[in-house]
């Protein structure tokens, strides 16, 4: 199977049990097993304020007690983590979502390519 190109996931939920304990742990065993891209990056979104190392410490602690992890491969996993608080319901918020995007584009050479999941 080849590698998908470069890209960004945006999890809409993200603070939530369905990214906890389904979404998070299936892209872990994918980055393990060679099947992401090279570069990528996750982000996540939803109402609760994280910054993205206390998301990432947040699903590492889940991800250790839930699943038999690398600790290595977790740690390399967990940079392409990211968190972005934001009130889904304000349109003006999403200005704050594009200009994220935008930074993990240039970060991780996605060339714009975007998943949107809604995990709510």
């Amino acid at each position: 199977m080849a590698k998908p190109e470069n890209n960004s996931i945006v999890i809409f939920g993200a603070s939530g049990d369905l990214t906890h304990r389904k979404l998070i742990p299936a892209f872990y065993h994918l980055y393990a097993n060679g099947m992401l891209p090279d570069d990528f990056a996750i982000l996540g979104v939803s109402r609760t304020e994280y910054s993205d190392q206390g998301f990432r410490d947040r699903l590492k602690e889940i991800l250790t007690a839930s699943e038999e992890v690398d600790q290595a491969i977790l740690e390399k996993f967990s940079a392409h983590l990211y968190y972005q608080p934001l009130n889904t319901s304000d349109p003006e918020e999403y200005a704050v979502l594009t200009e994220r995007l935008a930074q993990l584009d240039e970060t991780h050479k996605t060339n714009g390519n975007t998943v949107f999941y809604l995990a709510t």
